[in-house]
């Protein structure tokens, strides 16, 4: 015989608090709460998702803290039909998480590419530019080296040829 407080654990909790019963299939790491953070947090009213905008700690800590404790908080702030609603849910918001993530990806790498690909030929042209710039300054920039105590070794200076003339005296 039950007492009076004790929780029928074949009952739906789901959706009453912080305080209620969470079934152990409901006691799971749940990656679309690690993907999706913040996203999943409003999707299933875990509202401590949204320290995810702390700085720092939010974006290197709550992805971890969500995929550990997302499951239960999210059985008990979201009232579900029954727990094979509720791992239905958690399976689509892991889908969704992994495909946002590949996408991400994905795009990430098109566009560092596109980027480059564009970037080259101005890059080539600058630094041709800048090389016919230097060309016209170069016997300048190299005296100025030279006079700054540089050695560039490309200045050329004249040395005096020794010749032994025996008529010169």
């Amino acid at each position: 015989m039950e007492s009076f407080f004790e929780i029928d654990q074949t009952d739906n909790t789901s959706g009453q608090g912080s305080g209620a019963y969470v079934p152990p299939e409901a006691k799971k790491w749940n990656w679309g709460a690690f993907l999706l953070t913040w996203i999943w947090g409003i999707g299933n009213r875990v509202w401590i998702s949204l320290f995810w905008f702390v700085p720092i700690i939010g974006w290197f800590g709550m992805p971890f803290v969500l995929g550990y404790k997302g499951s239960s908080w999210a059985w008990q702030h979201k009232r579900w039909k029954h727990i094979y609603h509720f791992q239905k849910a958690q399976n689509t918001w892991a889908a969704v998480g992994l495909l946002a993530w590949l996408l991400a990806i994905v795009l990430g790498i098109v566009l560092l590419v596109v980027t480059i690909l564009w970037l080259t030929p101005l890059v080539i042209n600058f630094l041709s530019n800048l090389a016919q710039t230097f060309t016209g300054l170069g016997p300048l920039l190299q005296y100025i080296l030279y006079f700054l105590g540089f050695n560039t070794n490309i200045i050329n200076t004249p040395q005096p040829q020794m010749q032994f003339d025996p008529y010169s005296f």
